[in-house]
């Protein structure tokens, strides 16, 4: 069964997300999948489960109290591919799922900048509590963070389906934002491109550490230096926030605190999920002190 009780401590959010995906892969297309326990919902804990109920066709089988009816007003688990003005001014957003209809690139890139400039003019209208949130954390880094993770999935995903989903909490001044897709995932990518890379695990060591990318040209000179301004810009002590990246079997979480590589014992995720955690920080952040 289904539980989401872990707190938010990011790394036990993590080991219950992989317990929920494995209790999902063993069920069958069509199943009856059951949640037995809701006490905390975060984007990274509930959006890869809304992705897999719906490939899968599962039928969610929720408890009765706050937390499901928190869940149907987050348009859990099938999403909307847009967003009206009944969502504007909430302190969410609720989920979006973009179905990929065509290989017309040029298409895709449409449906992600469109994407792309909903979702940015969302996050301005819905963190309301604190009006200085946006103001400090300011739109050029909100734009750059979920602008990089939607240009990596036009570039390497060939993804047929793409989640987003955001949350703000006003007693900690924090938003959480997860954007996940079942594309070919990092290794995939990397492979396609010739570069050297054995596993996922291998792929996400050698993406965090040596900053390797798919990208096309001379492998032994081209370095991606999106992931690693990613990470700089959420992961200092202006910002202190996170960053988890998933992808296949491997997993990476890095706070301000630590950072660690994950092995996903008995499943593999097919795509990447990514989440990132900002919080308020004193005075205006300057995104290019970090972003090289």
């Amino acid at each position: 069964m289904i539980q989401l009780v872990a707190n938010f401590n990011t790394e036990p959010r993590l080991r219950e997300l992989f317990n929920n995906l494995r209790y999902m892969e063993s069920l069958s297309n069509g199943d009856e999948c059951y949640f037995e326990n809701i006490k905390y919902i975060t984007p990274i804990s509930i959006l890869p489960i809304s992705a897999v109920l719906n490939c899968k066709d599962l039928v969610a089988r929720l408890p009765e109290g706050t937390c499901s009816d928190y869940l149907k007003t987050m348009k859990f688990p099938s999403g909307v591919p847009i967003v009206t003005d009944e969502y504007l001014n909430k302190t969410y957003i609720p989920i979006i799922h973009l179905t990929v209809e065509s290989s017309n690139r040029q298409w895709l890139s449409y449906q992600l900048t469109q994407l792309h400039e909903q979702f940015l003019e969302l996050l301005r209208s819905n963190i309301i509590a604190d009006p200085t949130f946006i103001q400090f954390v300011t739109d050029t880094t909100l734009g750059f963070l979920v602008g990089e993770t939607l240009d990596n999935i036009e570039e390497h995903a060939n993804a047929r389906n793409i989640y987003i989903f955001a949350q703000y909490w006003r007693k900690s001044n924090s938003c959480e934002i997860c954007i996940l897709d079942d594309g070919d995932g990092l290794y995939g990518s990397l492979n396609k491109a010739g570069r050297d890379v054995t596993d996922s695990l291998d792929a996400l060591k050698k993406i965090i550490e040596k900053g390797l990318s798919a990208k096309t040209g001379d492998p032994d000179s081209i370095r991606g230096t999106g992931i690693k301004n990613m990470r700089d810009s959420l992961i200092n002590q202006e910002i202190n926030g996170e960053f988890i990246l998933i992808s296949g079997n491997a997993g990476f979480f890095q706070s301000s605190q630590h950072e660690q590589l994950i092995t996903i014992r008995d499943y593999f995720w097919n795509g990447t999920i990514l989440a990132m955690k900002i919080n308020k920080p004193l005075t205006v952040f300057n995104m290019y002190r970090y972003v090289r």
